[in-house]
């Protein structure tokens, strides 16, 4: 059976692919003294977080609602293989490369220690918690798949109560709540929102409701961001932080799904989408390389840095470049595999 496409699905993933390399840019190039210029990055910064969360809804909503039941088997020898082989080559090599560049030795044991511990690139945090996650879809599909929609909601609700909610509740009020559940990140709520949304939400809505609640959501983190560097507010930091548990960006994640699924039936496949898709791994994996090598060579003014306009164009710099790199290093693993498989 032919897989299913989701060709909003497609162009929300470029979309997130292209905020994330934002993620890693801005904060390498922001050097301001300006609050104006800072309350305007923050709020940036934390919204281009929302890309973590779609990223995780896509992925809920691709393998939570496909027909396949998956076995441990299945998903060790498919997803997980794949996504080990990734995280060990590109982990140690970037262990390796930051070893080189701090000590100027080449040290592969090290290198594969360290991504092996966690201690390569920050970003292949992602690598290892999609990992854990395709270890527990063997046993939470079949609820999923099976469960009603009022069951599902519950789910969800409950998984963003003691996710979300409740250490939100203890960071503000300084007080701890004995009870929880052992699902220790909000990560899996995702997952399962993403099944939710694709199998459940409605689309028929009106999306000006939707726009809407974008546009407050983001005027929100606005007034976050303002009362955080002028008052010095904890509680505005920790509700606009640029992690998994902002109810606003929970907020933003939702809202912006529901938009590009109203707008399904406008978003056709192109071969632009379609190749920026073939490589939006690749670009996420080898991105950082990049702002690592322009952040070196480059000397570039902090007062021209800090200029909103310039860091938009470093982030399509980056994302061209590694879009270039990506297909270069695809087209090479395609080669290596043919004359492997040709001996």
């Amino acid at each position: 059976m032919e897989k299913e496409r989701y060709h909003y699905l497609d162009t929300m993933k470029i979309m997130a692919t292209f905020c994330v390399i934002g993620i890693h840019t801005i904060p390498t190039f922001m050097h301001t003294d300006n609050i104006g210029l800072n309350i305007f990055y923050d709020t940036f910064l934390s919204l281009m977080h929302t890309a973590v969360i779609l990223f995780m809804m896509i992925t809920g909503a691709l393998i939570l609602s496909n027909a396949r039941e998956y076995t441990f088997k299945d998903m060790f020898l498919g997803y997980i293989k794949k996504t080990l082989i990734y995280l060990s080559v590109f982990g140690t090599l970037f262990s390796m490369l930051e070893i080189f560049i701090n000590d100027g030795r080449i040290d592969i044991i090290n290198g594969f220690l360290n991504m092996i511990m966690g201690k390569s690139w920050d970003h292949l945090w992602y690598l290892y918690m999609l990992i854990g996650f395709y270890i527990i879809v063997p046993v939470i599909k079949p609820f999923i798949k099976s469960a009603q929609k009022s069951q599902v909601i519950i789910f969800l609700v409950i998984l963003y109560l003691f996710n979300v909610l409740i250490p939100i509740f203890e960071n503000v009020t300084h007080t701890e709540i004995g009870f929880y559940i052992p699902f220790l990140k909000p990560n899996l709520f995702y997952f399962v929102l993403g099944f939710y949304m694709l199998r459940y939400y409605e689309s028929d809505n009106k999306i000006m409701y939707n726009i809407f609640a974008l546009i407050f959501s983001i005027a929100l983190m606005a007034i976050l961001a303002i009362d955080k560097h002028y008052n010095q507010n904890k509680t505005a930091e920790i509700l606009m932080s640029g992690n998994l548990t902002s109810p606003v960006l929970t907020i933003v994640a939702f809202n912006v799904f529901a938009i590009y699924k109203k707008c399904a039936d406008k978003i056709k496949e192109t071969h632009l989408t379609k190749t920026l898709i073939s490589l939006s791994f690749m670009i996420y994996l080898i991105h950082p390389v990049f702002i690592h090598l322009f952040n070196r060579v480059v000397s570039v003014e902090s007062v021209i840095l800090s200029s909103p306009p310039v860091s938009f164009v470093l982030i399509i710099m980056v994302f061209v470049v590694s879009a270039i790199a990506s297909n270069v290093i695809n087209l090479i693993i395609k080669f290596t595999a043919t004359e492997i498989f040709k001996k």
